[in-house]
């Protein structure tokens, strides 16, 4: 209730986002007064309906457009002094290295206009508060994924909005608390200390190692690689989709390589299941008993029906796995509820708790009051010692985890992937409809073929009448990986230069069309910035 303005960017909530950052809410903010700030290259019905300033930058330019909007704030002092000079490490290098993205070269990188990005600026930094939102796909799907997401990150910080009221906040008492037990998790259920040991025998961990230092998750983009060197045997899979990978065909024909692969699913996926050994049938939503649910501080259970046929939950799948392999209690022998109960221990609950709360759940008090600026009190960090939770205490302009293992420590700007003249498109892949979340039912739900029985490729009316193109014809969409054939949809919904590709089709895959090209430091796929041509038919 306290923001002011608010900067989305990347993402589209209209179409799908979190229940607490929905389309209705952020409507409800503007008719407050919020001022919104939206950057997508499309006319998304979020730009429509919420932008007081909509910036359509190229694809893949997102670390200049970041730049060029902190060159305004820092030129026109707009700034927050105090908290960048005590609270930002390397904040004379990042204004120095802006220093070159005036809005007029920022505009030749990103073709966003000069001005616009000079009111954005303005309007975001005078504003007294700001919050911002992405997604996960609109700014990371490049080769520069990593900084162009520090850049977003920056424009709040040097204004000052951070752990404000009405800014980027961060809760006090988040439900797994700061101290004591809730720093480490459950005794049983926590892999922490497994993890770190296991550091050092990652798959990912000279390809990606600033991603190692941060994520728990292996980076598995390098998976056919990793198979081809004899690293990985075997494979357990949950709801596992292989078309969601660059290069499908690569990571099919190596999965299928393996001495064996098990899978678990709620359907047959012919993209991905006929490379498997054993597919097993999962249980759905209502039939699981875990996990429980949590909405802030809020806990839910459930009560299942039983599985039909042989479905199992993933929990207990797991479970029984784990139990087998030789550490049954480690995997509380098979049993789902008792593991549920090592993690509902922490806040003295077990699963009859939530049974007898079935409907309202269960609100977990904080500890006391939300405070804010945090960063002076101690209340971020796990020591208790005031400042930020990062190496040097501070927001890091200039990072220094990046700098030791060898990447650019400010968020640089990268060039993209070049258009051409047998090229001069750029193709976004991964358009969401809002009808559709799952690729499952894409291609066989009669109801859902009614609204659309194919992917569509949308393009600008004036590159359509440019090759000839119009509402229906067949067009071949090529990249340098290879081509397909799908039906087009001339609409100014997409900018001229540019075409957007839905994902998750399995007869007219565009994840086939992407190269395995990733960003250095998190080893993101290029998604986002791919040139193409496109020709009717």
């Amino acid at each position: 209730k306290d923001t002011k303005a608010m900067l989305i960017w990347g993402t589209n909530p209209a179409y799908s986002g979190q229940p607490f950052m929905c389309h209705g809410h952020l409507a409800d903010a503007k008719e407050r007064g919020v001022k919104f700030i939206v950057v997508d290259p499309r006319k998304t019905p979020t730009a429509t309906t919420l932008a007081d300033i909509h910036l359509q930058p190229r694809p893949a330019t997102t670390a200049a457009l970041a730049a060029g909007i902190m060159h305004v704030i820092f030129e026109e002092g707009l700034h927050d002094r105090e908290f960048c000079d005590n609270w930002i490490h390397g904040i004379d290098e990042l204004k120095e290295y802006v220093k070159a993205f005036t809005p007029e070269k920022a505009e030749e990188i990103t073709w966003v206009p000069a001005k616009k990005i000079v009111d954005a600026a303005r309007l975001f930094a005078s504003a007294g508060t700001g919050a911002f939102m992405t997604g996960a796909q609109g700014t990371t799907h490049d080769q520069n994924a990593t900084n162009n997401h520090r850049g977003i990150l920056m424009i709040p910080a040097i204004c000052g909005y951070i752990d404000i009221p009405g800014g980027v906040e961060k809760p006090t008492y988040p439900l797994v608390e700061m101290s004591g037990p809730w720093a480490e998790g459950p005794p049983q259920f926590c892999l922490r200390e497994k993890m770190n040991a296991m550091k050092e025998h990652r798959l990912d961990l000279h390809d990606f190692p600033a991603w190692v230092d941060k994520m728990f998750e292996v980076q598995t983009n390098y998976l056919p690689e990793y198979i081809r060197q004899g690293k990985v045997k075997a494979l357990l899979a949950w709801g596992f989709n292989m078309m969601i990978w660059p290069q499908t065909h690569e990571y099919q024909e190596a999965i299928g390589s393996l001495e064996f692969v098990m899978a678990v699913d709620y359907f047959y996926r012919p993209q991905t299941h006929p490379f498997v050994d054993l597919l097993l049938p999962g249980a759905m939503n209502y039939e699981r008993l875990a996990p429980f649910a949590v909405f802030g501080r809020q806990l839910f259970g459930r009560t299942p029906i039983k599985p039909l046929g042989e479905c199992k939950e993933d929990w207990q799948i797991a479970l029984e796995i784990g139990a087998r392999l030789g550490s049954p209690e480690t995997f509380f022998n098979g049993d789902v509820e008792k593991a549920c109960n090592d993690i509902l221990g922490m806040w003295n609950l077990s699963y009859d708790d939530l049974r007898k709360n079935i409907q309202k759940g269960i609100v977990m008090p904080a500890k006391g009051p939300e405070l804010y600026k945090k960063y002076k009190t101690g209340h971020m960090r796990m020591d208790g010692k005031p400042g930020f939770p990062t190496p040097t205490g501070k927001i890091e302009a200039f990072s220094t985890s990046l700098e030791k293992h060898g990447y650019p420590a400010l968020p640089e700007y990268k060039e993209p992937m070049q258009t051409t003249h047998e090229y001069p498109l750029i193709l976004i892949s991964g358009s969401r409809l809002p009808h559709i979340t799952h690729s499952k039912w894409r291609e066989d739900a009669p109801w859902l073929l009614e609204l659309q029985r194919e992917p569509l490729l949308t393009i600008h009316p004036d590159d359509a009448k440019q090759r000839g193109i119009e509402k229906g014809d067949r067009v071949v969409l090529k990249t340098l990986c290879g081509d397909l054939r799908v039906k087009a949809k001339p609409t100014k919904m997409v900018p001229r230069g540019m075409v957007a590709m839905m994902h998750g089709w399995a007869k007219a895959n565009v994840n086939e069309l992407i190269p395995r090209k990733f960003d250095p430091i998190s080893g993101f796929p290029p998604y986002k910035e791919v040139v193409c041509s496109v020709t009717k038919a």
